[in-house]
């Protein structure tokens, strides 16, 4: 997806605890999550590439981001629901508008 709709008042909501770290992982695993339109990997170090974490602090931003919003799903992928469910949605409009 090139595109999704980021609705502030339920990220706020459920952010509120983040340090600016941790809101720029949130944001970068996010962002790759639609823009591969999957899951992201289970492996931290895989995690650790996608969002350029290098200092420690970096990646225990990652760690704790992903731990809490990304768990690890009963096929070893890192899954968000909401993502998942926005994703969805997106992919039923695009076919919509394909088939019109």
């Amino acid at each position: 997806m090139n595109y999704f709709e980021l609705y502030p008042g339920d990220y706020l909501r459920d952010t509120t605890r983040l340090s600016l770290a941790e809101h720029g992982a949130y944001l970068r695993l996010l962002m790759a999550y639609y823009a591969e339109e999957q899951p992201l990997p289970e492996d931290l170090g895989e995690l650790y590439v996608i969002v350029s974490a290098i200092s420690s602090a970096d990646k225990a931003a990652v760690k704790k981001v992903a731990d809490r919003f990304f768990p690890v799903g009963e096929d070893g992928m890192r899954r968000n629901g909401r993502a998942d469910d926005e994703i969805a949605k997106a992919q039923k409009r695009i076919a919509t508008a394909r088939d019109n």
